[in-house]
């Protein structure tokens, strides 16, 4: 079976290394015996959301958002047709998850109009720059991140903080890239949407994986300046 990842806008909001993130969806597919194809689709391509899998979208900066907004309007029904179905998955971190929901900040600070798909708002927040530590109710393991935004989500259905989870849909101001960082998150939500395509899951072994993550939680806890 082959699975058809699409990088939504791949050079338009990719702010934060986004491509970590598909690379590691690609590289866990693969271990399961799985044919992976990615299709990057940019503001002057049509998107048919029909012969996509797995759909995923990065941040950008407020005025490249509100210009992929205008572009993804055109395909609002589609986009919820897309979240409703099981057997799809969409993944929107940074900037780009506040783009389903209400509203979203524009370059002047004004809320405007956005997806109108899930009911949370974004508002203007004070500026959060940081690493962040929070827990998951699909992950047994801690997920580390960082965070660089001044807007902040009301009326929210968290599934990671600051983050929105419902049907089909996984979004999060997380970053970082948040799917290479955090094995097990990536692992689990990857084995839901598998079993709901009827795909028998293959756990992958994530030993390297694993240590990766063991190795930056035992920096940050030691505080060692890397020089």
């Amino acid at each position: 079976m082959t699975i058809t990842i699409a990088h939504l806008y791949n050079d338009f909001l990719n702010l934060y290394g986004e491509i970590g993130n598909i690379k590691a969806l690609k590289h866990n597919l693969q271990t399961k015996n799985l044919t992976v194809k990615v299709k990057n689709i940019g503001l002057n391509d049509p998107i048919n959301l029909e012969n996509i899998d797995i759909l995923y979208l990065g941040s950008g900066t407020e005025k490249n958002r509100t210009i992929a907004l205008e572009h993804l309007l055109k395909y609002q029904k589609d986009l919820k047709e897309f979240i409703n179905n099981p057997k799809k998955l969409l993944i929107a971190t940074g900037s780009s998850y506040a783009l389903f929901g209400k509203t979203i900040i524009d370059e002047s600070q004004k809320p405007i109009p956005a997806l109108n798909i899930f009911p949370y708002e974004e508002i203007v927040t004070n500026r959060i720059v940081k690493e962040t530590t929070s827990q998951s109710t699909i992950s047994k393991d801690l997920v580390y991140a960082f965070e660089n935004h001044d807007n902040g989500i009301i009326n929210n259905t968290p599934w990671l903080e600051e983050g929105h989870h419902e049907k089909s849909f996984y979004g999060t101001y997380k970053i970082g890239p948040l799917l290479i960082r955090n094995p097990d998150l990536l692992n689990n939500i990857l084995k839901k949407y598998l079993k709901n395509k009827n795909i028998k899951y293959q756990k992958k072994d994530q030993s390297l994986e694993h240590l990766a993550y063991l190795e930056f939680i035992n920096y940050k806890k030691t505080k060692i300046k890397i020089k």
